[in-house]
């Protein structure tokens, strides 16, 4: 009988996580951004026309998020998550209706 040690169920998490963000819109990655990578210039940038480097630049805005996510806390990364269930509620509400 296998069983799974607390950091083997956070590893799992950090893979389900990045690869969940594959099938984010712009505004949940962004949102997420602004909670765990608020200072990276991919989220900051990401709708200022200035900055072309970043500006409608996904593949930047992902690499950051992901970061993030690596890099910051527990709390912060389960907020992450809380929006991701938020959007993927109204979502389905949004299909219901």
């Amino acid at each position: 009988m296998n069983y799974f040690t607390e950091e083997d169920i956070k590893e799992l998490k950090k893979l389900q996580f990045i690869e969940a963000t594959k099938e984010m819109n712009i505004g949940t990655l962004l949102k997420i951004g602004e909670r765990i990578a608020g200072n990276d210039f991919a989220v900051r940038f990401y709708y200022k026309k200035h900055h072309p480097k970043f500006h409608l630049n996904k593949r930047k805005l992902l690499k950051a998020v992901r970061r993030g996510y690596h890099n910051t806390d527990l709390e912060n990364r389960m907020e992450a998550h809380k929006i991701v269930r938020d959007a993927e509620i109204l979502l389905f509400d949004k299909h219901c209706v």
